[in-house]
């Protein structure tokens, strides 16, 4: 096992050496400049070595920060111009049809594909919204590609095709795109369409991440071999995709279970986050940031529907593929759940008392740094705030399970349409109930917590001792947690000017999960609702492309249930 990772890491080290032009023509960037003859020298630490590389993705990133950012959106409306509609009709009458043929295919016209590119096409650009039935078999991908395409180029604005899952968006960008362009490319079309795949921050490599989860001397060789394999994808794959990553062992092994579970592990610490560059030099190696670059920088965008729900300031011309889908996805984009046992593994991971030697961040960075010192000072702030979250958390809950008891009380008396409304009763009785207090508090501690771990994450950049990269990518993550906690609790219990705001269409409750534990939700009732009144509004375009119909009443009843009819007809 050692001598085939051996063999892995002289292959990654010969690889750069290999594209020694191509490190002339972009430049080697890091805090340390290792000329490419230190590959083969054992003298130079490895650590050195990385931090004078960069990933294949930010190599790729220096073309496309050449180009200007596209908007999301024009001032004006500018409908589908006459040429290009002219230019639309011979691609689906000729060229389209000819380049099927030459792949093996019959060199058939599909009317109703080019009756949906003509829709399509007329509703690019009218600030209208425009729902279209594609039955299987239209090739309904290509019939909104094109489209917009030329529509996107014509005017340099950036359009984003919503598809149901991250594997469609695969398979648009691996087999339709190449289509459209090559038959764009045959119909005159100069080159300089651009395209590109975006996902959410997590599905990337962040080469900072990786770098900090470099094994220690003392790991075995599964540790290293799945170290290197992530290393190498991340130096040869041009969008640092995970979902293309192999979670598989690359050699027969006796424990190829144990090795999987290790790979796994080291995926997850290579994975971007929300918070996880700070400094310009690192958002330049991180997968994440390069595909927002990469997006910036389109024409179209192909995302997955719960991306541009939760993202809309990025996307104001959207194509929903299989918009039949977009109801379920808005229930769960538009809604928030938190355990408090989530909320206790967040802090766990902060600090754990009753372990001898815990591995907990804050632990761990107390044994790091010297007494008496700045840093030391904030680890004590960051104690004393983690204390008061805690005790914040118990509080939350213990009002929580108050609640639930007197619910389950009150429901003996109740009629069954009263329990839905149960917390807004019990959360706006008595002026500031205890419940709101607590979460008041609760909101109010976790803030501060969060506000001294940020300062403690600046200060351990500045720190030059040995394994603290680690420690600060572990403390990115559960900033990262304890932020999404924040927002789950926001949602649950809605407040204005310090009192209980309650929205009509959203549900509300403490719930109990599998385990019987306490659940904070926030549920939006009528995701329809939801769609017509606060999202389509806010686009410019939007097109519902349905491949079948799933409400088998037609279009009026696909129109109510996507909530088009409500943007349509706004109600009070």
């Amino acid at each position: 096992m050692l001598l085939f990772v051996t063999v892995l890491i002289h292959e990654m080290a010969h690889a750069l050496v290999a594209r020694r032009e191509e490190w002339s023509e972009h430049g080697v960037r890091g805090r340390v400049g290792v000329p490419l003859t230190a590959l083969h020298d054992p003298e130079v630490p490895f650590e050195d070595l990385l931090d004078a590389q960069r990933p294949r993705c930010a190599r790729d990133l220096d073309r496309w920060l050449a180009l200007e950012t596209l908007p999301p959106d024009l001032e004006l409306a500018a409908p589908f111009h006459p040429a290009d509609r002219t230019l639309l009709d011979q691609l689906f009458q000729e060229h389209l049809p000819k380049l099927l043929a030459t792949r093996g295919g019959p060199p058939s016209y599909r009317r109703s594909q080019h009756e949906v590119a003509r829709a399509v096409a007329g509703a690019l650009g009218t600030r209208e919204l425009l729902l279209v039935h594609a039955p299987t078999g239209t090739g309904k991908t290509l019939a909104y590609l094109v489209p917009a395409m030329l529509w996107a180029r014509r005017h340099g604005v950036r359009v984003g095709i919503a598809t149901y899952t991250r594997t469609l968006q695969e398979q648009a960008m691996d087999r339709e795109v190449p289509r459209a362009l090559e038959a764009l490319s045959r119909a005159g079309v100069a080159p300089g369409t651009r395209v590109s795949v975006l996902k959410g921050r997590e599905n990337y490599v962040c080469w900072r991440a990786l770098k900090t989860a470099l094994p220690g001397e003392d790991d075995d060789g599964a540790t290293w071999l799945a170290w290197t394999m992530l290393a190498l994808f991340a130096l040869t794959d041009v969008e640092a995709d995970l979902d293309r990553f192999p979670i598989t062992a690359p050699l027969p092994l006796e424990r190829r279970g144990e090795f999987t579970r290790t790979l796994q592990a080291h995926v997850r610490l290579a994975r971007a986050g929300v918070a996880c560059c700070a400094q310009s030099d690192e958002r330049e190696t991180c997968g994440a940031e390069a595909a927002r670059a990469r997006a910036q920088r389109s024409h179209v965008v192909i995302v997955n529907q719960a991306f541009a729900l939760a993202r809309q300031e990025f996307f104001k011309h959207v194509v929903f593929d299989e918009c039949e889908h977009l109801h379920d996805q808005a229930l769960s984009a538009f809604s928030h759940e938190v355990a408090f046992r989530d909320m206790t593994n967040v802090l766990a991971r902060l600090s754990n008392t009753r372990r001898e030697r815990s591995r907990a961040i804050l632990d761990r960075v107390e044994r790091l740094v010297l007494e008496g010192t700045p840093t030391h000072e904030c680890v004590k702030q960051c104690f004393e705030a983690w204390l008061q979250a805690s005790v914040a958390v118990a509080q939350l809950e213990r009002t929580a399970q108050a609640f639930d008891a007197w619910r389950t009380d009150e429901a003996r008396r109740r009629e069954d349409r009263d329990l839905h409304s149960m917390l807004r009763e019990y959360a706006t009785s008595d002026g500031e109930t205890e419940l709101v207090l607590a979460r008041k508090a609760f909101v109010k501690s976790w803030s501060a917590l969060e506000t001294v771990l940020a300062e403690l994450a600046e200060r351990i950049d500045a720190l030059p001792v040995r394994g603290m990269a680690r420690v600060r990518r572990g403390l990115e993550r559960v900033r990262t947690d304890l932020a999404l906690v924040l927002v789950a609790v926001h949602a649950w219990l809605p407040l204005e000017e310090g009192r209980p705001a309650f929205k009509p269409r959203t549900f509300y409750d403490v719930e109990r999960d599998a385990r019987g534990e306490l659940v904070l939700a926030s549920r939006v009732l009528l995701p329809s609702e939801f769609l017509g009144r606060n999202y389509y509004p806010e686009l410019a375009t939007g097109i519902f492309v349905s491949a079948t119909t799933v409400l088998q009443d037609g279009f009026d009843a696909a129109r109510a249930y996507l909530g088009l009819d409500r943007a349509a007809e706004p109600a009070e």
